[in-house]
């Protein structure tokens, strides 16, 4: 078997005086999309790090399971002690030491054999006394609003009358609009789940595929159209 000769081995110049990589320059890549989000707030809380750190830690040590009902408090203590306790006894872990998400779900997963159910502790509390400060509010923070059939019946005449009296480059751009609406309006659907909205990559919207329209026999004898469409990218809880 011949063996590779060690002056085969490629070495830098070894190919003239351009071989050399080192100085190659390479150009950085494309700053990320979302890169500069928040970039606000951020500002904002290196302004007052100092600040924010005496104040947080302060908050922390001192609050309480407090939700000016009593038998919320009652329940938030429940829960605290109960891990405190499996914590101490049970985990012979040290109170002062930070608890992190491996302890919590040997608690949940130990406790559901004692008790029938369970309830959120630290987090709820902390929201609850946000509130009860008025630094955050649980109240509605803008106001509905509703759109009628009568409504969308109105600007859907209005959309064809200006396409018939003043021209339109595409009656299919008006025929869509027209059958947007009226699909928004009878699917009490929002409009993020007719058309794709911003930021997503995928079918999150409603395609020809998702429209089942059949002719369906009645006793009169006059027949009706029945649809049946499908939303794939519905948001929220619905």
């Amino acid at each position: 078997m011949a063996s590779a000769d060690s002056s085969d081995e490629w070495r830098p110049g070894a190919d003239g005086p351009d071989s050399d990589l080192s100085d190659l320059e390479i150009a950085a890549p494309p700053p990320r999309r979302f890169s500069t989000f928040g970039q606000d707030s951020m500002n904002s809380m290196v302004a007052t790090a100092a600040e924010d750190r005496a104040l947080t830690k302060r908050n922390q040590k001192e609050r309480t399971f407090k939700s000016l009902v009593p038998g919320t408090d009652r329940l938030y203590l429940l829960w605290s002690n109960g891990f405190d306790w499996f914590r101490v006894n049970t985990l012979k872990q040290n109170l002062t030491d930070t608890p992190n998400d491996y302890q919590l779900e040997r608690f949940i997963d130990g406790i559901v054999r004692h008790i029938g159910r369970r309830t959120a502790t630290g987090t709820a509390s902390t929201i609850a006394q946000l509130i009860n400060d008025g630094l955050a509010t649980n109240a509605q923070i803008r106001e509905p609003l509703w759109i009628t059939s009568d409504l969308i019946r109105r600007m859907n005449t209005a959309i064809i009358k200006d396409a018939m009296e003043e021209g339109t480059m595409s009656w299919d751009c008006i025929i869509l609009s027209v059958v947007i609406l009226s699909l928004q309006s009878a699917l009490s659907a929002r409009a993020g789940e007719i058309g794709r909205s911003r930021d997503y990559k995928g079918e999150e919207y409603l395609a020809y595929k998702d429209i089942d329209i059949r002719w369906v026999d009645t006793n009169d004898g006059k027949g009706k159209l029945s649809c049946v469409i499908t939303l794939r990218a519905e948001k929220g809880k619905k």
